[in-house]
């Protein structure tokens, strides 16, 4: 985290969330990552990513802070295209998107809504409120995300307010879209290789993983 990212890039990977991703886009099925940042992930999958290679496009509210440089090699540059995540999958509809670490709100709904979006990738902290909101991007209570263990802890904002009723639907099933678990293999293969920032010390127990959800 103190060197800019969030997330630590190695070769496996990047190579088995390429795999990953070609699966759920299908032969030539485009793949967009938004809120890229500085595009380093989508240019080292379009350059290592296996069958996906050459085929995601980077996008980023705040482009213009490009990533220089490709396992040493300083004459690749990536510049993500400055669109917000929504401006994203309605200019490019994609059959794939992915966001690495997510910011403290859901995109997801809007991903959910556009007809050529078959699958979306989340990587980064699940299940609480570090990446994406509990109830919106998850379907976890939000309480169940803020208990003793983070008594030292300010309460986040989303704690505020009501919980979901008892029998609430979660906002991805009621969109009819579900979760694949995080055993498949494909899954598991990615978030094995994955580090992220507050592994090392996470106050809430959460751990950095790839999250999977696919239209119904």
């Amino acid at each position: 985290e103190s060197h800019g990212f969030c997330q630590l890039l190695s070769r496996e990977m990047v190579a088995s969330l390429g795999s990953l991703l070609h699966q759920l886009a299908g032969p030539g099925g485009s793949v967009l990552e938004v809120g890229a940042g500085n595009g380093r992930l989508a240019h080292f999958l379009n350059r290592d990513g296996g069958p996906v290679a050459g085929r995601v496009i980077a996008t980023d509210a705040l482009a213009g802070r490009g990533f220089i440089g490709s396992f040493g090699d300083a004459s690749v540059i990536a510049q993500p295209q400055q669109l917000s995540h929504d401006e994203a999958v309605a200019t490019h509809a994609p059959a794939v998107v992915v966001s690495s670490w997510m910011p403290e709100e859901d995109w997801t709904a809007v991903w959910r809504a556009q007809p050529s979006v078959r699958a979306y990738v989340v990587l980064g902290e699940c299940d609480g409120g570090q990446s994406g909101l509990p109830w919106e991007t998850w379907g976890v209570r939000p309480s169940e995300c803020f208990g003793a263990a983070d008594a030292d802890l300010p309460p986040p904002p989303w704690l505020v307010g009501p919980e979901p009723a008892a029998d609430a639907v979660p906002p991805f099933q009621a969109d009819g879209w579900a979760r694949l678990g995080a055993t498949e293999p494909a899954v598991a293969a990615v978030t094995r290789w994955m580090v992220g920032q507050g592994d090392e010390d996470a106050p809430r127990g959460n751990s950095t993983c790839a999250t999977v959800f696919v239209r119904g």
